[in-house]
């Protein structure tokens, strides 16, 4: 998978839909090109940002105080089984698909969400805006191969 173009930019809540989006599609086209070379890395990162997006739609809920299981549902559970037995057309699609809910949801938020802090003890110090700029971060390594920002 060859890197994705470009620096990423400093965290800009506006632009974190777009920013999710573009690292799914980007992680999508090269989990389905035919001509990719063989090998289970990308899949297994893949995999990883899907169930990272999965989970960060959970958390979100918790820090705005919305129910989980009804505010933000999650994709169907699929059997347990290795990231590296996975099928990659299948986990382009849902990971296409976790990170589009995420997205819509990101676009949401309004400002004063994007300053809401995480409510549980340990996790005081994190608002919304800071988890996001974590996860873009933690995608951006995970789905394009590119170094992150020192």
């Amino acid at each position: 998978m060859r890197p994705f173009p470009g620096r990423h930019p400093p965290f800009d809540p506006a632009s974190a839909p777009a920013r999710l989006r573009r690292y799914a599609a980007h992680a999508q086209r090269a989990l389905t090109d035919p001509y990719a070379p063989a090998g289970r890395p990308l899949l297994e990162r893949a995999c990883h940002a899907r169930d990272i997006c999965l989970a960060f739609r959970a958390r979100l809920a918790i820090t705005l105080g919305l129910p989980p299981a009804t505010a933000l549902p999650r994709t169907p559970p699929h059997e347990p089984r290795a990231y590296r037995d996975e099928d990659p057309h299948r986990v382009a699609r849902e990971l296409r698909a976790a990170a589009d809910a995420l997205a819509d949801h990101l676009a949401l938020l309004s400002p004063a969400d994007w300053s809401r802090h995480d409510p549980r003890p340990a996790a005081a110090p994190f608002t919304v805006e800071t988890l996001t700029a974590q996860l873009l971060r933690t995608l951006a390594h995970l789905l394009t191969e590119e170094a992150l920002p020192a």
